[in-house]
């Protein structure tokens, strides 16, 4: 393996990589509060009002125009992807840690009434 690649001997000039995050290492941990990454600890503080033109989170919009679509097997499939995937699931808490929850409420597209 090439010493560049090496963990224990990084490449001249190369910052250490950052090992104090403590994340959950066992599946039954994984809904507990874990730390924020610094760019999600940046976005979290940019939002609030500490400083000059705060008040402002980070979003994206998206919209999808479909000639014809199953509203139905969309929403499903949305569903499914949810279930799957925990940080389609994860809040940032009050406290500036993030959590994954167990259970949210099921999706539903906004063309829904």
């Amino acid at each position: 393996m090439n010493d560049m690649f090496r963990e224990d001997r990084p490449a001249e000039g190369t910052p250490k990589l950052r090992t104090s995050r403590r994340l959950p290492r066992t599946l039954a941990a994984r809904h507990e509060p874990f730390p924020l990454t610094e760019v999600q600890k940046a976005y979290w503080i940019g939002r609030s009002g500490t400083f000059d033109l705060g008040h402002i989170g980070c979003h994206v919009y998206l919209e999808v125009k479909l000639a014809a679509h199953d509203s139905e097997r969309l929403q499903a499939a949305w569903q499914m992807l949810i279930e799957h995937h925990d940080m389609l699931r994860a809040i940032v808490r009050e406290d500036g840690r993030q959590q994954i929850l167990i259970d949210v409420p099921r999706y539903r597209s906004s063309t829904e009434t």
